[in-house]
């Protein structure tokens, strides 16, 4: 069984690539030698996204006492996500866990800030002081992807169930400028999204993300400011081009 593996969290880093919108994940340093190399493991958390750093251990030959290991995740996501904290990511590690500030990065490698959806604003006497503090609430949830793969003329079905708390809603989201919308349907229950390559994409966008967006309304609504958002559940699929023997390579 893997442990969390002891990383400075200094020694940790999460930038936002903008252009390909990928999250990269790295870390280096100094770890005890009976530890294999370490990975970044996606953990559920509400409100944000959190990964732990562990390891397996063993080895059939001598082990070192320490040795230097570094290591890199890619994550596919499209940032920033209303009412989530875009701002930075939870990392486990044997130290415990800590807040990595995301560094955005633009096309021509310049950093920037984030601009993410504010909530209205309005005079704070209005409303009841519920909550006082006036912190945001994330009730955001991001599941860690499902791979799927496609072929260039090839179609692929997405399922979601329908909740069945009233004022409840399911879509899907996806960029259309590579995945199109083919059919949908709706049978006990469920619902089916039936989707295809409107343009098949090249090395540099393979894997297109797909996400099916749960969003849930409390059956009751307490009047506070600011307002707590609505609770979402978000499922990634990374759609990645499978190659048939007819396809040509890009």
């Amino acid at each position: 069984m893997a442990s969390p593996v002891p990383i400075k969290f200094s020694e940790i880093t999460a930038t936002y690539y903008r252009l390909t919108g990928k999250l990269m994940l790295h870390a280096k340093g100094t770890i005890p030698g009976f530890f294999l190399t370490p990975s970044f493991e996606q953990e559920l958390w509400i409100g944000a996204l959190k990964f732990a750093v562990i390891a397996y251990s063993g080895g059939l030959t001598k082990l070192p006492h320490k040795k230097e290991v570094e290591f890199d995740r890619e994550f596919p996501i499209h940032l920033p996500i209303p009412d989530f904290n875009n701002k930075s990511v939870l990392i486990k590690t044997a130290f415990g866990t800590s807040d990595i500030p995301i560094k955005y990065v633009d096309s021509d490698n310049s950093t920037s800030d984030i601009i993410v959806p504010l909530l209205a604003t309005a005079d704070d006497t209005a409303a009841p002081a519920s909550n006082p503090d006036k912190k945001p609430g994330y009730n955001t949830t991001i599941r860690p992807h499902k791979d799927y793969y496609l072929t260039d003329k090839g179609t692929l079905d997405i399922t979601a169930e329908v909740p069945k708390q009233p004022n409840s809603w399911v879509n899907i989201d996806f960029n259309p400028e590579f995945i199109k919308l083919v059919a949908a349907s709706y049978e006990k229950g469920f619902i089916k999204w039936t989707i295809a390559w409107e343009k098949v994409p090249d090395l540099s966008h393979d894997p297109q993300r797909v996400s099916v967006i749960t969003t849930v309304e409390p059956e009751v609504k307490i009047q506070i400011w600011p307002p707590i958002p609505d609770s979402k559940d978000i499922q990634p699929y990374l759609i990645h081009r499978m190659f048939m023997g007819g396809d040509q390579k890009e």
